[in-house]
């Protein structure tokens, strides 16, 4: 059946929008485009053939019957009809199919049982979709078969595109404003159609290629190294820049950085050392463009692997137990870290989203004051007195003064016992070390800017369970079910009121739990030419388009 049903899908291409007619009841009486269910007539035949048996058969002592009775004894009753409608919607639902307002018709029925009913069903949803739950539906109910069914493609202009939720969706526009859209041919073309991980094992044609539909058109790539592109004369939009061709070039020594825009080699650099500055605001012909930064930078802990994969501590976790993670919170002075690591570059934090992100609640952003003494009798009742021992993991090319930053983290932990292995690499190392799949890090500092401007984006990738898209970059595993169920209230609450209050309640949580330690929201500081005009979104994007040389 589902070889059959596959060649006559495969025959009609991707769906858009598919209205089925169904029927159940008497298939063997019913032409269907699929053709009749085989099983269900044969076994009907076989009965009637046993009844015909019995009534020839002068040696039989059975009573003559009727062999339509024992026909209509065969068919599905019709009490049944709602468990029947209840699986097809079920099976719908298995696929994320919804099935819109049909027309159901019980077209004959007798004596209780169902002749026929007809159900004709629109659905939207793609190709594989709609075969899975055409293939589980037919499954569940062997009295089932398609009468017809007819494919659209809905398409309002060549420029629009139609969307339809599942579900109520509050931040929607925002969330499409980041759906980076690729070409299918382009990716089948080149084998990119799996996305991977820059810096992982895998590796694939767009890593370092680009499709080429964009204001600018890649002329050559290193990750890490050197990016090269130059206008693309074809592009769609009107350009707001006036540029011929952009080099990127990773520098990553700070010193040979601002060393390279002060000597004219380089026209814009980011970021700025706060120790350069000063130096930097006063040369001539160059500019300072600072501000505030979405971006939320934080220490994770891992919370659900039964025993560290650095620790001195063997067969448990330390961080399993709350008072622990605490007892990291309050050993760590933030305030010190902000104003003579950086140079006042922070905005010290005891949420994980600050000001300008929806759900940012100014009354709960308050960081207890710091305390080794109670953080040293908290491990004392954990049972570590004496601390233990555990690795750190950190860039030093990502963020402003991370390593440095690390640096005094590991200083400030020193003085409550805990030993500190610090590693400090290259983003692209770091990154695919602590990110899934591999997650190998116990302790690392990790930043996140929520590209929707909303917390749930926040939630849903760094703090929910991992599992079905959910918690992709929860490097810690953390998981909590009050936690999973606010998310996904959040993320359908069209209620403004209602919404932030859950997520209040989701900051109050993670405030208990602590899975994740928030330090500050950092200031975004770049340096240019004063002939360079640019954009600095609060996002930390660098958009060459809206770039522009007086």
């Amino acid at each position: 059946m589902e070889s059959t049903l596959n060649r006559y899908l495969a025959r009609l291409g991707w769906a858009g929008v598919v209205g089925l007619g169904l029927l159940v009841g008497v298939t063997g009486f019913c032409i269907s485009v699929l053709g009749p269910q085989q099983a269900r007539l044969d076994e009907v035949r076989e009965q009637l053939a046993r009844v015909r048996h019995d009534i020839a058969s002068p040696d039989s002592a059975a009573a003559p019957r009727d062999p339509r009775s024992a026909f209509y004894d065969s068919l599905p009753v019709s009490r049944r009809l709602p468990i029947a409608l209840s699986e097809l919607f079920e099976a719908a639902g298995s696929q994320s199919l919804a099935l819109k307002r049909g027309e159901y018709r019980l077209a004959s029925s007798h004596a209780g049982r169902v002749l026929q009913y007809q159900i004709t069903l629109p659905v939207r949803g793609t190709y594989p979709q709609i075969r899975r739950f055409l293939v589980e539906a037919m499954r569940k109910n062997r009295a089932l078969s398609m009468q017809s069914i007819r494919f659209e493609r809905q398409k309002i202009d060549d420029l629009t595109v139609d969307f339809e939720t599942n579900s109520p969706d509050p931040i929607f526009p925002q969330v499409q404003t980041n759906f980076l859209i690729m070409s299918k041919a382009w990716c089948e073309k080149n084998n990119a159609t799996e996305p991977v991980i820059i810096g992982g094992k895998d590796d694939n044609f767009a890593v370092r290629n680009s499709m080429g539909t964009g204001p600018f058109r890649l002329v050559s790539r290193e990750p890490d190294t050197d990016t090269v592109v130059e206008k693309n004369p074809g592009w769609w939009d009107k350009p707001e820049h006036n540029l011929d061709r952009v080099e990127f070039h990773v520098i990553s020594s700070a010193s040979t950085r601002v060393a390279a825009l002060l000597s004219g080699e380089m026209d814009m650099i980011y970021d700025v050392p706060p120790q350069d500055m000063a130096r930097l605001a006063k040369a001539p012909g160059l500019k300072l463009i600072q501000h505030p930064e979405l971006r939320t930078i934080y220490l994770g802990l891992d919370v659900w692997r039964d025993e560290l994969l650095t620790s001195d501590v063997k067969g448990k976790n330390p961080f399993k137990d709350q008072r622990v993670r605490e007892a990291f919170a309050l050993a760590i002075d933030e305030s010190t870290i902000v104003q003579r690591v950086m140079g006042g570059l922070g905005h010290p934090t005891w949420e994980m989203w600050g000001p300008g992100v929806n759900g940012y609640d100014a009354a709960l952003d308050a960081r207890p004051k710091p305390d080794a003494a109670k953080a040293k009798k908290l491990l004392a009742d954990a049972g570590y007195p004496k601390g233990f021992s555990v690795g750190f993991d950190c860039p030093n090319d990502r963020y402003v003064m991370d390593e440095q930053i690390c640096t005094a983290i590991t200083s400030m932990l020193a003085r409550i016992g805990i030993k500190v292995a610090l590693t400090a690499q290259p983003k692209a190392q770091f990154f695919a070390k602590i990110l899934p799949p591999k997650r190998d890090t116990d302790f690392y500092l990790l930043g996140w800017t929520p590209a929707t401007y909303d917390a749930h984006n926040v939630l849903y990738t760094l703090l929910g369970t991992p599992g079905n898209g959910r918690g992709e970059v929860n490097s810690g595993g953390y998981g909590n079910p009050e936690m999973d169920t606010l998310i996904d209230q959040i993320a359908v609450e069209t209620d403004q009121g209602k919404r932030d209050a859950m997520i209040s309640r989701t900051v109050k949580i993670l405030q208990h739990d602590l899975p994740v330690i928030p330090l500050h929201q950092q200031v975004i500081v770049w340096a240019a030419k004063q002939n360079i005009e640019l954009a600095q979104p609060a996002d930390d994007q660098f958009p060459y388009r809206y770039v522009r040389v007086k």
